[in-house]
């Protein structure tokens, strides 16, 4: 068994997303959830996830609750819409709160991953609120496994008995008459309230009591009134002209007075398409930051436009940017990977090691798992739109791998 110790560890928005894209003998039948709060913020950033989950012939049966309002309209339509079975459990006495989180992910008589914990199908369940979660992975094959996930299922099966009269099978004229009956919260109303409450609590009067940290998930294009992220846009190429990077200065400041330093991103010539990068021991670490890669500030210019940038705590700040690669292995094998991760991470001053850096993250523990110290990693840009880089796998002791780093080089441009 192991333990999703999220924001601080890792995030289980991620870890679902990557189980629901995975595709041949490694793809799961069925994704089960069943938890006590839903909300568009969460199902929106799991949504291409189950389309491409779906799109390969899977399934999703769902279990909702709509205690204390806590659900929103928008995210059970949405998850309603992705669902091919879905359920509202309810009980009217309020000294019972339907309060469980599972989620389960099941191939026929194979295999089966259970998720058994605190976090609810909502953006902070997901990704920002602490939260702890353990993970069961079960051989099927195996009878002591078998009579474990069957125990597990049953569970999840009784909530979706709807010969008890607290379970209800979910169709549209029942949502409605959940929004006619006043059940579900409205969340574009919440978030306009939240907005106008400010970001953080504050204390009426006397020294604050507590610090903050900063966490984010990945954004959601309808989610927000602001301006879209750049769009993923043709890479240079010699026959069209370098792209224009504008000198990107931001001015923030908190408590401590941190201000984040101006920014420079250098502009991407023809002739360089992409950078290298050898893997140190951080990199290929499994323990400290698994699947995180420290990328030189160099090389910021590569990337597409990062977010505005948030404070982390400790005086740090960063930025981040999500995007869509295709990954290269050593034996010449493609897979495309959506939604790895950049943050341009800018450490407090008086920090013993004070320089930005960019870190990249897959989000692929099938990926990442297979890194070694000393292997390269390849970034070139591609001419899809809808592709950022195509990443290759180099590994140490190859031909390739001795004339890239024959100089002693650690990283250098394509």
């Amino acid at each position: 068994m192991n333990i999703v110790n999220q924001p601080r560890r890792s995030k289980l928005g991620d870890i679902l997303k990557e189980l629901l894209e995975k595709t041949g003998e490694d793809k799961f039948d069925k994704f089960y959830v069943l938890v006590a709060y839903v909300k568009k913020s969460g199902v929106s950033r799991l949504k291409p996830s189950i389309l491409i989950f779906k799109g390969n012939g899977s399934q999703v049966k769902s279990i909702a609750g709509i205690d204390q309002k806590q659900s929103s309209k928008q995210g059970i339509k949405m998850l309603f819409e992705l669902s091919d079975e879905m359920y509202i459990y309810h009980n009217r006495r309020l000294s019972s709160t339907f309060h469980p989180k599972l989620y389960i992910f099941e191939k026929a008589d194979q295999k089966a991953v259970v998720f058994i914990g605190s976090s609810n199908l909502t953006c902070g369940g997901l990704y920002t609120n602490y939260e702890m979660n353990s993970i069961l992975e079960l051989d099927l094959t195996q009878e002591g496994d078998r009579e474990k996930f069957n125990e597990i299922k049953g569970v999840f099966d009784s909530y979706c008995d709807t010969s008890l009269g607290c379970c209800k099978k979910l169709t549209e004229e029942f949502i409605q008459t959940l929004i006619d009956r006043g059940k579900l919260s409205d969340e574009d109303a919440n978030s306009i309230a939240r907005a106008a409450a400010g970001a953080s609590e504050e204390d009426s009067e006397g020294e604050l009591l507590f610090g903050t940290e900063n966490f984010t998930a990945p954004t959601v294009e309808d989610e927000t009134e602001e301006e879209p992220t750049q769009t993923i846009g043709t890479p240079p190429s010699a026959s069209t002209p370098p792209p224009t990077v504008s000198q990107q200065v931001i001015q923030q400041t908190t408590r401590g007075q941190t201000t984040i330093p101006n920014i420079t991103q250098p502009t991407i010539t023809g002739t360089n398409l992409g950078f290298w990068k050898k893997l140190s021991n951080y990199d290929a670490s499994q323990t400290s930051s698994p699947g995180q890669i420290q990328i030189p500030i160099r090389f910021l210019g590569y990337f597409p436009q990062f977010s505005p940038f948030t404070h982390t705590g400790a005086n740090a700040s960063q930025a981040e940017v999500y995007f869509n690669v295709i990954y290269e292995d050593e034996n010449g094998q493609r897979r495309t990977v959506n939604n790895v991760r950049a943050i341009h991470y800018v450490p407090a001053a008086n920090h013993p090691r004070p320089n930005a850096e960019i870190r990249f993250t897959f989000h692929n523990r099938s990926i990442s798992n297979t890194f070694n110290a000393r292997d390269i990693l390849e970034f070139r840009r591609t001419n899809n739109p809808n592709i950022w880089f195509i990443i290759k796998m180099i590994r140490d002791g190859s031909h390739t791998h001795t004339n890239l780093t024959q100089n002693g080089q650690k990283f250098n441009t394509i």
